[in-house]
């Protein structure tokens, strides 16, 4: 039985993309410095290697999130 893999991100300004192997790992996380985690179960290579990318924006489209 195969359990969840998550990405645990205890902090991150301001705005954060996560990706795994090219995709998007859930919704574009908006906060500051909220924590917030991502299910990278179904995005997984388990045969070979995985690649984990995250962009982080300094600032924010909304003026009141910067």
């Amino acid at each position: 039985m195969l359990k969840n893999i998550a990405c645990v991100f205890e902090g991150v300004m301001t705005i954060e993309e996560v990706t795994l192997n090219g995709l998007l790992v859930g919704l574009i996380h908006q906060g500051c410095f909220n924590s917030f985690k991502c299910n990278i179960t179904k995005h997984l290579c388990f045969e070979g290697s995985n690649s984990l990318t995250v962009r982080v924006k300094k600032t924010s489209e909304n003026q009141y999130g910067n």
